[in-house]
């Protein structure tokens, strides 16, 4: 895996998509409560991003097979680095300690993204396509109860259900910021037309004598 992954994109729509989701609203909360039931974080990241993108988890050997390195860099590098994270006290930066533990979160996290690295080429590879007209809400769904039964994680209906609710306002609310976008993009064109037109009206030569 980590061979692999030094070939990899680390800039891919799977990482810029757990940028943006992350800190929107509650989803650090929510998906910190999955983890601690039993959930993997990266994977209902995976999960969620390809329901965005009209995909659906994959379900087949090949794929099963493909996603043997990245479970196998989770639990070789990404879960012992967690455990020695949170095995350190909370302390302050001016403290030994607390600095000591502040790199290893920085490894922890350097070690997440190379497996979203990873993850991003596989599920890319394998992932099927949602059934066409399925709601979001069925298809997100669906594939967040296909990552839960890969590790047999027991996460509370409670908890899924706000994940589900906070991907759709995430897809909304970028929806609504795209819209915007658009318009200022609009309103920008026109505006050039304008001054170009009044640029070329000023310069044709006047009729009076």
């Amino acid at each position: 895996m980590a061979a692999q992954c030094a070939t990899e994109s680390l800039d891919n729509p799977l990482w810029q998509f757990a940028l943006d989701f992350y800190p929107f609203e509650d989803a650090e909360t929510i998906l910190l409560e999955c983890q601690q039931q039993g959930a993997d974080v990266l994977l209902l990241l995976g999960a969620l991003w390809l329901a965005t993108d009209n995909g659906a988890w994959p379900d087949d050997e090949d794929f099963d097979l493909a996603l043997e390195g990245y479970l196998s860099w989770r639990s070789s590098v990404v879960e012992p680095l967690r455990g020695v994270r949170q095995t350190l006290p909370k302390a302050g930066r001016d403290d030994v300690r607390g600095q000591f533990r502040e790199r290893i979160k920085d490894l922890e996290l350097e070690a997440e993204h190379l497996a979203m690295a990873g993850l991003h080429v596989v599920l890319d590879e394998f992932a099927d396509e949602c059934p066409e007209d399925e709601p979001l809400r069925d298809s997100v769904t669906e594939n967040l109860r296909q990552v839960l039964k890969l590790d047999g994680a027991d996460v509370s209906p409670a908890c899924m259900n706000a994940l589900v609710d906070n991907l759709l306002a995430f897809v909304v609310a970028k929806a609504a910021d795209h819209h915007d976008e658009v318009e200022s993009a609009d309103d920008d064109v026109e505006q050039d037309d304008m001054e170009q037109n009044d640029e070329d009206d000023a310069s044709q030569p006047s009729g009076d004598n």
